[in-house]
């Protein structure tokens, strides 16, 4: 966003396009309480389940109970994640229905309206695809989780150049298309990976079968 035509060079060089930046600075403060409700969760209720899985493989547990702990986790991410996207959702739409009475509090300017309500929306899928990394990073995908992150840096590169062309209307767009389709493949990707966790425990990640 820097290239755009509406973007100021500072006095010492530094470019900035104070315009987008404010907008997307406001957009992100709106993730910040659904982010402690997840955490709080991850820490408590999905780690505990997390923790029985590994540690019943471990004490040689009959497959039917670990399957039954893995179907756990399973319901468990169902459940926390109906409930960040109702909460988060509800916050959202609050931000974006309410954002001219609070630009009229802040005194910001209306230009940066369109720009910070498609920044809300950009920024609830961006949260949501998130929270989907960390899942990953618990059960060690690290490899699909760098492919999943280069494709939300070439899709926001893609679409942001494609909404720079378009003009300022579109600006925040390539943000939020490239949070959208990143948050869809990884949310799909989470899920069928938690199908497949005592594939991944036995074989994959089973050192005397992999060397």
């Amino acid at each position: 966003m820097w290239f755009a035509p509406e973007a100021e060079e500072m006095a010492n060089g530094f470019i900035s396009y104070p315009h987008y930046e404010t907008a997307m600075f406001l957009a992100f403060l709106t993730i910040i309480p659904a982010m402690s409700i997840f955490f709080v969760n991850i820490e408590t209720s999905f780690y505990e389940k997390y923790m029985l899985f590994y540690k019943d493989i471990q004490n040689h547990a009959p497959y039917e109970k670990i399957q039954g702990n893995q179907e756990e986790i399973t319901r468990n991410l169902l459940d926390n994640s109906r409930l960040l996207i109702f909460f988060q959702g509800f916050i959202s739409f609050l931000a974006i229905v309410l954002a001219p009475r609070l630009f009229d509090y802040l005194n910001i300017n209306y230009l940066l309206l369109g720009m910070f309500r498609i920044g809300v929306l950009g920024a609830f899928f961006h949260v949501m695809a998130m929270f989907m990394f960390i899942i990953l990073f618990y059960f060690d995908f690290r490899k699909p989780a760098l492919l999943l992150h280069v494709l939300f840096l070439a899709s926001n590169i893609v679409f942001t150049v494609m909404t720079l062309k378009a003009g300022f209307p579109y600006y925040g767009y390539g943000y939020f298309f490239a949070s959208l389709l990143t948050f869809g493949c990884t949310y799909c990707f989470t899920f069928y990976s938690m199908g497949t966790l005592p594939y991944r425990a036995f074989i994959k990640n089973n050192s005397a079968l992999t060397g």
